[in-house]
């Protein structure tokens, strides 16, 4: 008798036994089916945490991309999309990546920029100062503040040497730069190309400022698109058109971007095509076929509000700026 209830003690812990570690493997294996639902195709692999479902980018810093893997989606749309890796398609054309740059390090790359001119700028007395650029934890910052003497004082670099030398430059292809905003009233901040624009008569094709983004209203969660040709005088042309997003101003970083190509500009916001100026439209001032250098900046303007010292200083903050040209 006793062995036969021993034999039935060994049997139902043998049965208790395997029914936990059915139950350990199959929670396992809900949890491996959660996560595989996080993967989004059209994530930057630099930036593996951005996703068009989720408008805020992560805030680590990016890396070079790599080559991608096979996207299991298929080729990116026009209207969605954060490149991936040094080569994309896109609607059948190859873009190979020409520019990067992480701003790892303590001091600006010479070869890739150059501080702007010491200029004063805006309508409200600012000045670009050269102090207001510096690298911190492996992102360039483009400062925004008061000086000593009262004075207001904002940062800028561009990929063009104060000799008028240009150290990058291309005509056509993707730009991108993620980037935190600064918050501060009164100012603004900028990503944009520029070539010679004082040629008239013929649109933005000889020549164009193209202004890929501009911070100018935390209270609305403004960003500015535009264009600009023809010179700043009396025969200046313009195009302009504004995304709305009060999450852009949130502290995150978010990138802004455009491709250009033959037919026109398109303008994305953290993946998602928000505007475009193309030859689809009757007020379209033309592809620009010149070279442009690439500009980050920041400034004082009424166009960014009052001023409100209080939220001074203040700087926008970039992790990375990246571009690919067309092969």
């Amino acid at each position: 008798m006793r062995k036969i209830l021993a034999l039935f003690s060994c049997t139902a812990l043998l049965f208790t036994l395997c029914a936990c570690a059915d139950k350990k493997i199959t929670a396992n294996n809900d949890l491996i089916s959660s996560n595989d639902n996080s993967t989004n195709s059209y994530s930057s692999s630099s930036t593996p945490s951005d996703t068009s479902s989720d408008q805020s980018s992560s805030d680590s810093s990016s890396s070079k991309p790599t080559e991608s893997n096979n996207n299991e989606s298929g080729e990116p749309t026009v209207d969605k999309f954060i490149p991936v890796g040094e080569t994309f398609i896109l609607d059948g054309q190859k873009y190979t990546l020409s520019f990067f740059d992480d701003f790892e390090g303590d001091k600006l790359d010479s070869k890739k920029w150059e501080r702007c001119p010491e200029w004063n700028r805006g309508d409200i007395g600012g000045k670009w100062d050269d102090d207001m650029v510096w690298l911190k934890d492996g992102n360039l910052h483009v400062g925004v503040s008061r000086a000593n003497d009262g004075s207001l004082i904002s940062g800028g670099v561009r990929s063009r040497t104060k000799r008028e030398r240009n150290l990058f430059a291309q005509a056509r292809g993707y730009f991108e730069i993620k980037c935190k905003l600064p918050k501060a009233t009164g100012c603004w901040s900028a990503f944009w190309l520029m070539s010679n624009v004082s040629k008239v008569g013929n649109g933005a094709v000889d020549g164009a400022e193209i202004d890929i983004m501009e911070s100018f209203n935390v209270k609305n969660g403004l960003i500015n698109h535009a264009i600009h040709c023809d010179g700043y005088g009396a025969d200046h042309k313009s195009q302009g058109c504004e995304s709305r997003n009060k999450k852009l101003y949130d502290g995150k970083f978010h990138t802004f971007a455009l491709l250009w190509n033959e037919n026109g500009y398109y303008f994305y916001v953290d993946g998602i095509q928000t505007n475009k100026f193309d030859n689809t439209q009757s007020n379209f001032l033309g592809s620009c076929e010149v070279e442009t250098y690439l500009k980050i900046t920041t400034e004082f303007g009424s166009w960014g509000g009052a001023v409100n010292d209080n939220l001074l200083p203040d700087a926008l903050i970039v992790d990375y700026v990246r571009v690919y040209k067309e092969d």
